[in-house]
């Protein structure tokens, strides 16, 4: 079955090679978007990987320090990713903006077929700085020609993400409005299947004299 981690690179480049412990024969990796790379073992159980990822064009090591998780049948897979700098509501006043990350990152869409959700992730250097599941009560809203927001309350906060262009904008909430109406029907279904199978719930209340 194996294992893998998600690392995203500093910069864009082409991948040279994986080194774990100086051996590039038990990992692999697969890039999944122009700065996000996806490290796969043969691992059975969780463990940290530390070695380089050489990265052509950039002329840069990136070092693979990160958990890996055993794989499920389903993976996880990506299905929309943009470059954007990432922000979250200051939590003392509701107001401010505060940076969670230096610089611009990459922002996926990813899917998690073993429990049919949705989320947004983005890693900025070594830790995740947004993983938030989509659910049809979210709105992501167009504040301004390149800034856009959503809130989520699972992670008691507000993202916030500032993109360089109006089209990328533009095109990451046409994606969360598309997987919002998706993750919509497919609790809608859910419910459908959940009352299919308890008929007893759908029975009326018997009409109590006065």
């Amino acid at each position: 079955m194996g294992s893998q981690c998600d690392l995203a690179q500093r910069r864009e480049g082409s991948i040279a090679q994986v080194l774990e412990e100086g051996s590039s024969q038990n990992y692999s990796i697969v890039r999944l978007s122009s700065t996000f790379l996806r490290v796969s073992g043969p691992a059975e159980k969780s463990q940290t990987v530390r070695g380089a990822i050489r990265i052509l064009g950039a002329w840069e090591e990136l070092t693979a320090s990160c958990k890996m998780y055993p794989l499920h049948r389903e993976r996880e897979q990506p299905i929309f990713s943009a470059r954007a700098h990432v922000f979250q509501i200051d939590p003392a006043t509701k107001r401010n903006w505060l940076p969670a990350s230096k610089h611009a990152v990459t922002v996926s869409f990813f899917y998690d077929a073993s429990r049919s959700v949705y989320r947004i992730i983005s890693v900025g250097g070594t830790k995740a700085i947004i993983n938030s599941t989509i659910t049809p009560n979210m709105t992501f809203t167009k504040t301004s020609q390149k800034f856009g927001q959503w809130a989520d309350s699972r992670a008691n906060t507000v993202y916030g993400l500032g993109f360089s262009t109006e089209q990328q904008l533009q095109q990451f909430a046409e994606q969360f409005k598309e997987v919002k109406e998706v993750a919509r029907l497919a609790r809608e279904k859910s419910q459908e299947r959940f009352e299919l199978a308890n008929p007893a719930l759908n029975i009326a209340a018997p009409q109590l004299s006065q």
